[in-house]
């Protein structure tokens, strides 16, 4: 809840990962959300404008999100999802975490394409480099 008060320094910090990294891709937060993951998402905008921007969603605070990049994933993936997500002690007990709710979630995600788990986001922004191969 801080974030909006830190922008500057979250900016800062931001502007020193792309400078070490050059990021060819970026995952960012939705910007239609809480104010710490739109002030996130802002930053990451002003920040990483040589790389593509790529959204994602936590269901429990975001109710515009319109996803156009669908991911299928197998049961591998979609438990080893889970199993990341849980080393996130701080979320432990929070009802959007509950391992139920995110395969729930992959399965309604999978609706749009006839697939059992789907993950979604949306693209902000593709950038495609004459040297890349896809």
């Amino acid at each position: 809840s801080f974030f909006p008060y830190h922008r500057q320094e979250i900016w800062e910090t931001l502007n020193k990962i792309n400078d070490e990294i050059k990021p060819d891709i970026v995952f960012t937060q939705e910007e239609d959300d809480h104010q710490d993951h739109t002030v996130l998402a802002q930053e990451t905008r002003r920040n990483f404008r040589y790389s593509s921007v790529i959204r994602y969603t936590v269901m429990r605070s975001c109710m515009g999100f319109m996803p156009n990049l669908f991911v299928t994933l197998s049961n591998a993936d979609m438990e080893a999802k889970i199993k990341a997500l849980g080393h996130y002690s701080m979320y432990k007990n929070k009802n959007f975490f509950r391992p139920e709710n995110v395969e729930a979630q992959l399965r309604a995600s999978g609706v749009y394409l006839d697939e059992e788990f789907v993950e979604a986001f949306q693209v902000e922004k593709m950038l495609l480099k004459h040297d890349q191969n896809f």
